[in-house]
């Protein structure tokens, strides 16, 4: 008979495995639990890099629109500048307008961003006067 203080070599055995399974069941949930939290930081590290990254080479200026010539080129401070073909365009409320609702000469802050091409022009707002 097996005594139940001391137990037997053969029930050793079993309860070492049964604890070992449920140790390992736990550390397994813990190693997954840890390497879902490192994986989801990591996602949210790369979505912040790449969204300041994006607009690193955003740059904002300030001057006056003189005028418009063909091909989408604008003339800022005696500067040309190309428009990309989904430009932005307010007026000085904020609201959306077309290029040939502003009253030349304005002044207008603009974003652009430099290209081997040159300088795209990404957003236009009219300044009030």
């Amino acid at each position: 008979m097996d005594n139940p203080i001391e137990p037997s070599g053969r029930r050793l055995m079993q309860i070492l495995l049964i604890n070992r399974k449920y140790f390992l069941r736990r550390d397994w949930r813990l190693v997954r639990n840890t390497l879902i939290t490192l994986l989801l930081l990591c996602v949210m590290a790369f979505w912040c890099v790449g969204r300041t990254s994006a607009e690193w080479g955003l740059i904002e200026a300030h001057g006056t629109l003189t005028s418009v010539e063909a091909g989408d080129t604008v003339v800022i401070n005696d500067g040309g500048y190309a428009m990309d073909s989904e430009v932005r365009i307010y007026n000085w409320r904020g609201k959306s307008c077309q290029l040939q609702d502003l009253q030349l000469p304005v002044p207008v802050s603009f974003t652009y961003v430099t290209t081997s091409k040159g300088p795209i022009i990404k957003r236009i707002r009219e300044q009030p006067r």
